[in-house]
């Protein structure tokens, strides 16, 4: 496993170079702006288009209304440290 901070190496650039058709992919990341899905779907659609239309990557809004998808519940001032105390031992800080 490799850690790309999207500062000095980013993983969009990483994605280009490295993912090809049928590859399999993880990604963990504290956060995930939808922008970064956009683009993520954009480059997926020029090496799967097929699965780029999955609604399992990608889904839709009357996906997640039909599937009762909700979203996550906030985290309380204390969950919100004890996670981030957490996440800052994994990422090394």
């Amino acid at each position: 496993m490799e850690l790309i901070d999207n500062i000095t190496r980013l993983l969009g650039d990483d994605l280009k170079a490295t993912l090809k058709p049928k590859a399999r992919l993880k990604v963990a990341a504290s956060c995930f702006s939808m922008y970064a899905f956009e683009a993520l779907k954009a480059e997926m659609e020029k090496i799967d288009p097929e699965l780029a239309k999955s609604d399992f990557i990608f889904p839709s809004e009357a996906f997640l209304k039909d599937n009762l998808v909700e979203s996550f519940r906030a985290l309380d001032p204390q969950e919100d440290a004890d996670y981030s105390a957490m996440w800052a031992k994994v990422v090394g800080n």
